[in-house]
């Protein structure tokens, strides 16, 4: 993820070179994976093994146990690779060969170095490894794992019933108690996206179930134009200033959010970044450089506060679904009445 200041500014054992921060990128996405899939395979056969020790099957409590737990586990890894999104498709980019930048040594252009644009100390002749990597990386991760999301919310958000379609499906079943035909198609509407999937939906209207899909695909172009060709380069300036406008106005238009205050919030960060991309693209008079440096600080600092509420908002909201301040709470209390117990039986002796 990308710092505020860089390490080495404190210190230059703190270097964090772009091919670290490509190892650590990639190699958090597979433990994000591997870790979940191996802490449930683990306790798959630890209930296995101790159903075969006490001569018992399986029960259907214990395979729905297994079953929740490989949602969440599963939601778990879709939240934290949905978060990482954005940072790690940056650190992949900077690692294209077109990521790099040709400087010429002589006025005849005889003598030429390449080097990286994210770092100009580092030589691209020795990042083939890295360039296959990018490459691979963007097939499976960049580009999958939206589709597939996309996939899965086409699945289950799009098909899922209003509250008016509900209300008619138990209006029909209350006059006829049979499944006919005419119930086919609301009854296969009739059921709710899983929950480590309704966070990407469940704050947008019905019709606009693909639009958190939407909102990275912006983010992935801006950030792919600024990697490869930078600021210097007029088209990259042109096309990130039209993509800004066009979801501006996307967003203004169709107003996707449920909630009017989420939807101005989102209104708000997308103009802050609209200003931002124009003062990128615009020189700015030394005399208003400063003023317009700190209004462009105060505007992000507040755009980076309503991320956080928001994130905390959502983990708040996913504590209470999976109810783990209820499993909390009840253990203290059994804690607590556990240490009565225990005191009293002292004094009693």
């Amino acid at each position: 993820m990308r710092l505020f200041v860089r390490p080495r500014c404190f210190d230059e054992k703190l270097d964090i070179t772009p091919q670290a921060q490509f190892v650590i990128g990639t190699v958090s996405l597979l433990l994000i994976a591997l870790i979940p899939v191996t802490f449930y395979q683990v306790k798959k056969v630890y209930a296995y093994l101790k159903h075969r020790s006490s001569a018992t099957d399986v029960t259907s409590i214990h395979l729905r146990q297994l079953h929740h737990l490989k949602s969440r586990l599963f939601a778990f890894v879709v939240v934290l690779w949905f978060v990482f999104y954005p940072p790690v498709c940056s650190i992949i980019f900077s690692m294209y060969p077109r990521a790099c930048k040709t400087f010429s040594l002589d006025h005849d252009k005889q003598y030429n170095i390449t080097r990286l644009r994210a770092d100009f100390d580092i030589d691209c002749n020795g990042l083939g490894t890295y360039h296959i990597s990018a490459y691979i990386f963007t097939v499976s991760y960049v580009i999958a794992f939206p589709v597939t999301l996309l996939y899965l919310l086409w699945k289950n958000c799009s098909l899922s019933p209003t509250s008016e379609e509900k209300d008619e499906h138990n209006l029909l079943e209350s006059d006829d108690g049979s499944d006919g035909p005419l119930l086919l198609n609301v009854a296969r509407r009739d059921r709710s996206p899983p929950s480590w999937l309704n966070f990407l939906c469940e704050n947008y209207k019905r019709d606009f179930w693909f639009w958190e899909i939407v909102e990275l695909t912006r983010k992935v172009t801006q950030t792919l134009l600024i990697t490869l060709f930078g600021w210097e380069d007029r088209l990259t300036v042109l096309l990130t200033t039209c993509i800004s406008v066009l979801y501006l106005i996307l967003h203004a238009r169709y107003r996707p959010m449920k909630s009017s205050y989420e939807q101005r919030l989102q209104m708000f960060s997308l103009t802050v970044i609209f200003i931002n991309v124009i003062v990128a693209a615009n020189e700015v008079p030394d005399e208003h450089e400063d003023s317009i440096e700190v209004i462009l600080v105060i505007l992000n600092v507040i755009v980076l506060l309503i991320i956080v509420v928001e994130l905390l908002v959502a983990i708040v909201m996913h504590i209470e679904h999976f109810g783990i301040a209820n499993y909390m709470t009840a253990t203290v209390r059994r804690l607590r009445t556990a240490h009565i117990q225990r005191r009293e039986m002292t004094i009693n002796e």
